[in-house]
C-alpha cells in the first residue's frame, strides 16, 4: 500500500504510508501492473518496455517462406548425444541452404521452435530427429522419425550432417514444399 501523490505518463510518485513525511518515491509504470485506489477504482498499466520492438508472430501454423525458426537442442537420457552446438550449426546451415525459412537467435523473435535430437550410434553413424512447434498455438506441426546418417563425402564426412540433411531435404521440404528454394 502507498499514498500516491502524482501519476505521470511514465511514472508514479508516492510516499510510504508508514512515513508520510518521509521521502518521495518514484516508480516507472512499466514496473507495475496495476494500482488499486482506496475507493476501489483500478488503473492497469502495460509492462511492455516501449523501447523494445514487439515481434508480430506468424498466426498461421504452417511453415511458409520467411517463417522464423529458433533451434533448441535436446539431449536424450541414457544415449550418447552429439555436441549440441555442432548439431545446431549443421541444422541451421541445412535450413538456410535448402529453405526460405529464417533461423533466428532468440526465441522471442521466432514463429516456431525446432527441437533437435542427435545421438551417436556405431562408428560415424548418427541418428537425428526434429520436432517443430508453432509458438502461438503450441501445436506440433512437424515431427520426423529417427533418420540415420553415415559419414560420406556427400555429407561432408559427418553422420550428423547426413541425418540432418535427409530430414530437411526429404521430409520437411516434402511436407512443406512452399519453403523450398
Amino acid at each position: 500500500m502507498a499514498n500516491i501523490l502524482e501519476i505521470n505518463p511514465d511514472n508514479l510518485k508516492y510516499k510510504k504510508p508508514s512515513n508520510s513525511t518521509g521521502p518521495l518515491y518514484t516508480i516507472e509504470k512499466n514496473k507495475i501492473s496495476k494500482v488499486v485506489f482506496k475507493n476501489g477504482d483500478v488503473e492497469t498499466y502495460s509492462q511492455e518496455n516501449p523501447n523494445v520492438k514487439k515481434v508480430n508472430r506468424q498466426s498461421n501454423n504452417k511453415l511458409v517462406s520467411g517463417s522464423r525458426l529458433f533451434i533448441i537442442y535436446k539431449s536424450i537420457d541414457n544415449k550418447r548425444n552429439v555436441d549440441d552446438s555442432d548439431a545446431i550449426s549443421m541444422l541451421k546451415s541445412a535450413l538456410e541452404d535448402k529453405t526460405s525459412c529464417i533461423v533466428v537467435n532468440a526465441i522471442d523473435k521466432a514463429d516456431f521452435t525446432i527441437e533437435l535430437n542427435v545421438i551417436k550410434k556405431i562408428m560415424a553413424e548418427r541418428s537425428a530427429k526434429i520436432l517443430i512447434t508453432h509458438i502461438l498455438s503450441n501445436k506440433t506441426i512437424f515431427e520426423s522419425k529417427w533418420i540415420r546418417g553415415t559419414s560420406n563425402a556427400f555429407s561432408g564426412f559427418s553422420g550428423t550432417r547426413g541425418a540432418i540433411n535427409k530430414i530437411v531435404e526429404k521430409n520437411l521440404v516434402e511436407e512443406y514444399p512452399e519453403i523450398k528454394f
